[in-house]
């Protein structure tokens, strides 16, 4: 996707942009989805920073996700995906989502640079302070001592559970000098030790038990979103304990036993052993100053955020429901007062400090004091639906007005083929850019978004197969058409 970039880049309108982008609030408008996530992923890479791209919900984290892959080293793109934050508390966690989570806060915790994608629900989520993340991320390397029990209470702490023999994800074991470990992230790793010292390093298949090859160093990560120690607990049973006695005497006489029971089930003064999966639901009474994630971002971190007034209707959603919720489980004897899973600051606080650029397809006002206001003039492409004529026409406007056209397609053979097409259109095109993209032809080039837009005021189209062929029913002739070109050039289906 360099020739999109590089088009987009060299355009005075992204210039005006990219020089206050992440400098001063601004809020720019206009700005198609894909179109929006092509300008992000041009300042990403144009800067040294940290980048917060926010949303109102995962669903739409996950579809800027995919388009922003086209542009960003997957190794460098991030998400935080929290889904219904009070449900998630009281149900076993996917082990998908927690390793998301888990990538997302190491690299935020190691200064790492990288594009984040955060729901408003993940940014105002409870979470392990910053400086307790820090201290708990490991890296072993042939040749060093460690101190094993030490070492075999921070993997507790961590959220591992200890097992005679690891088979399933977030499990260790101590066998003799053998220290076998499971992370969410990355293969089983078996460490054997020479007393002290680390002599080898492999990773090894948990069916067979068999040892593989060798690694001369590994990061262990963490098997929860919460650090769970010693202080940690003796803290909570306080906290606990308090919100226990305040909360009993306001409920109903008739739930005062399942309040009891409630409180004896973490059972946190008679095990030796914490189930990170059940303690989770207490993380308000876990930490003296617990985080959020933005508490993790750098001080020079650049925030950008999606669709300012969706995120503000999604917050009062949240704020209501989080309410009712913890009112429920109170009034049933199953929660306590002051239990709570979000940082109710509203989200302009959470973000105050740092210069944000705000996203909106359309102009709108905003409680927040905007520097700069910078408008586009964005089109949606005309969806073809595979009927030739049409495309045959709009193509030739696009190369009459001399425009810079891109079209995406998802395989090197769709390249040749769609080629193939333009070239019976009459429509001049390349594949392949040697020095600059002249202006009034096609290139076309492997790769895919959610959908095209267009830039008059930049001269630039991008086509994606969505608007080419995606089927329309009603145009069955147009579609027969158009196969019976394609059996002429002697294609099958693109």
């Amino acid at each position: 996707m360099t020739i999109l970039t590089t088009l987009i880049k060299e355009d005075n309108h992204f210039q005006d942009l990219n020089q206050v982008f992440g400098q001063a609030n601004t809020l720019v408008t206009g700005l198609s989805p894909s179109a929006k996530v092509t300008m992000i992923a041009e300042k990403y890479a144009q800067s040294n920073q940290q980048l917060l791209l926010i949303t109102n919900n995962l669903y739409q984290a996950d579809k800027l996700e995919t388009d922003l892959l086209q542009f960003v080293d997957a190794e460098e793109l991030y998400k935080y995906p929290v889904q219904d934050i009070m449900t998630e508390e009281f149900s076993t966690q996917s082990p998908q989502l927690m390793s998301e989570r888990i990538r997302t806060l190491t690299a935020l915790a190691q200064g790492k640079k990288g594009l984040f994608i955060v729901p408003l629900n993940g940014l105002k989520k409870w979470l392990t302070p910053v400086e307790m993340w820090q201290n708990h991320q490991m890296t072993l390397r042939v040749g060093e001592d460690i101190d094993v029990d030490q070492f075999l209470n921070k993997l507790v702490n961590m959220g591992y559970k200890r097992e005679s023999v690891v088979s399933h994800i977030g499990e260790f074991s101590l066998r003799g000098g053998i220290i076998d470990i499971f992370p969410l992230i990355g293969e089983p790793i078996r460490i054997e030790l020479f007393d002290t010292e680390i002599d080898s390093i492999r990773d090894f298949d948990v069916e067979t038990q068999r040892s593989k090859d060798n690694i001369e160093e590994v990061d262990i990560t963490t098997a929860s979103d919460y650090i769970i120690t010693e202080e940690v607990i003796s803290h909570l049973k306080e906290e606990l304990k308090t919100a226990y006695e305040n909360t009993r005497p306001k409920i109903d006489k008739s739930v005062r036993n399942d309040l009891k029971e409630t409180y004896e089930s973490f059972k946190l003064f008679e095990s030796t052993y914490f189930d990170h999966q059940i303690l989770r639901r207490l993380v308000a009474f876990m930490y003296e100053t617990p985080s959020t994630i933005i508490d993790y971002f750098q001080k020079d971190a650049i925030i950008a955020v999606d669709e300012f007034n969706r995120i503000k209707e999604t917050e009062e959603s949240l704020t209501v429901e989080s309410d009712t919720f913890i009112s429920n489980i109170i009034e049933s004897g199953n929660g306590f007062i002051g239990q709570s899973f979000i940082k109710y600051d509203d989200f302009e606080t959470l973000i105050e400090g740092y210069p944000v650029t705000y996203f909106s397809l359309f102009a709108t006002t905003m409680p927040i004091k905007l520097n700069h206001i910078i408008k586009f003039s964005c089109k949606p492409v005309q969806q073809f639906y595979g009927q030739y004529d049409i495309m045959r026409s709009e193509f030739q406007r696009y190369v009459n007005q001399n425009y810079h056209i891109v079209v995406l397609v998802e395989t090197e053979t769709k390249v040749e083929r769609m080629q193939a097409m333009l070239s019976e259109m009459h429509i001049p095109s390349i594949t392949k850019l040697h020095r600059s993209m002249s202006s009034g032809q096609a290139v076309i080039i492997e790769g895919s978004l959610s959908e095209g837009f267009e830039l008059p005021d930049m001269g630039l189209v991008v086509i994606t197969e969505r608007e080419l062929f995606k089927s329309n029913r009603k145009s069955n002739e147009n579609v027969r058409k158009l196969s019976q070109m394609l059996k002429k050039l002697s294609l099958t289906k693109i």
